[in-house]
């Protein structure tokens, strides 16, 4: 016998002798008017407990039998759900080895394969969506991605994958709810920021745009900073230069000012706003604006502006020369020799080649070749030896001509002249100027 059954029978056993003892008569039990018996009250209690024992065992068997095929039914649907789920988890194995191997098409069938299995099976909806949106069917990726949303509603990856899809479709406002829907989520989430903040500029909204920016740039922080703030400026350019195409002059300055204020190296607000105002005629506030962008940028394309306007002005050599020898002791490496070389061009072309020897004295051997062809030139001028044989001459005359160019510091493609994105790959603020 078990304990339990032995912690059962106990208390029970004297309960009993307890009744037994406190009433030792008999009971008198009439069943009928002429049918009666006398029974010992310990009888009596222990007879109806043990009827109402069996009694019980009887209902209780009774039950059993009959939710036996219930629980037949149940046995039977539980191994059925459970071969399905094996097999499902078989096939997205399968599709998922697929997809990693680089078998779209096969990952793709695995994939409806499970669905088929299952039609709400998450994750297979949103790689199938995935698969179909890379395949440019966007419409069976957002039906996919539709139905895994509703299923699923703050499931951010898959809202992500819904947005992604109606950007590659151009649905654009219907990409920003989804986004803004993201947002309400995770409100620091810097991926959807720069995705919300694209999608803006593709409608174009340069307000909501520059607004979502601005988030960006609190949340963010080094090595990033400086690539977001330049990123923050091209937007503000870009809506300077929307209003300047328009005409509104003093609102596209407003703008560019505004660009600068906030990335005080962005090089196209500096350039296009001295150039607004050179077309303006106002002289000193353009020189102003290109001295301050040499100052903070160090780019010889504002040198080159510079030299453009002291060309026009009496004292205007003087200035420029002096502009370049201190451009040329503040600088270093490359950009030293970069910049001597501009400077000994400047002076050749005024007929001062002795300063341009002295300019070029201390260039080193990996220097670009003009440097070299311009000092040969400048030594034999100022020494008076003759004059150099036509070839030299002509080599000369070509580099003087060709010394600075106009490319592009990420592909290295040439431009006519120079502009805010690279003509050749689109590069913000890639495209500079200097010896060649």
């Amino acid at each position: 016998m078990s304990l339990k059954l032995i912690a059962v029978f106990l208390p029970f056993a004297f309960l009993s002798v307890y009744i037994a003892f406190l009433n030792p008569q008999d009971v008198h039990l009439r069943l009928t008017q002429s049918l009666s018996f006398q029974v010992p009250a310990i009888v009596l209690v222990l007879g109806s407990v043990a009827a109402g024992i069996a009694i019980a065992a009887v209902a209780n068997g009774i039950f059993l039998i009959r939710e036996l095929p219930k629980r037949a039914r149940m046995a039977l649907r539980t191994g059925r759900r459970e071969r399905l789920r094996s097999r499902r988890e078989k096939l997205h194995e399968q599709a998922e080895n697929a997809l990693a191997a680089g078998r779209g098409p096969k990952a793709a069938s695995l994939f409806q394969k499970v669905l088929d299995l299952e039609p709400g099976h998450l994750p297979s909806l949103c790689r199938l969506g995935v698969l179909m949106r890379k395949a440019g069917q966007f419409p069976e990726a957002l039906e996919l991605h539709g139905k895994a949303s509703r299923l699923s509603p703050g499931n951010m990856r898959v809202l992500s994958e819904l947005a992604a899809d109606y950007a590659a479709s151009g649905q654009s406002a219907r990409e920003i709810g989804v986004l803004q829907s993201i947002l309400e989520l995770d409100k620091n989430s810097l991926e959807t920021l720069g995705k919300l903040r694209d999608a803006w500029l593709k409608i174009p909204d340069w307000d909501r745009a520059y607004d979502v920016q601005k988030s960006i740039l609190r949340l963010i922080k080094s090595p990033e900073l400086e690539k977001e703030q330049d990123r923050f400026a091209e937007i503000i350019y870009a809506n300077a230069m929307r209003h300047y195409k328009n005409g509104a002059m003093e609102l596209a300055k407003i703008e560019l000012k505004r660009a600068i204020r906030e990335n005080g190296r962005s090089l196209p607000a500096y350039l296009s706003l001295g150039d607004i105002y050179s077309r303006e005629n106002l002289w000193k506030e353009a020189v102003k604006t290109w001295r301050t962008a040499y100052r903070n940028t160090q780019s010889p394309v504002c040198l080159q502006r510079l030299q453009k306007f002291h060309e026009t002005s009496p004292d205007g050599f003087k200035d420029l020369v002096k502009l370049y020898e201190e451009a040329v002791r503040s600088s270093k490496n490359s950009s030293k020799n970069g910049l001597a070389i501009m400077l000994a061009s400047l002076l050749m072309e005024k007929g001062e080649n002795e300063k341009a020897a002295r300019a070029l004295e201390n260039l080193p051997a990996e220097a670009p070749l003009a440097g070299h062809i311009l000092l040969a030139a400048a030594r034999q001028a100022r020494d008076g030896n003759g004059y150099l044989p036509d070839v030299s001459r002509s080599i000369v005359n070509k580099t003087k001509q060709t010394v600075f160019k106009f490319a592009c510091s990420d592909c290295r493609a040439p431009a006519r002249e120079w502009a805010a994105h690279c003509p050749s790959c689109g590069a913000w603020d890639g495209v500079t100027w200097g010896p060649s």
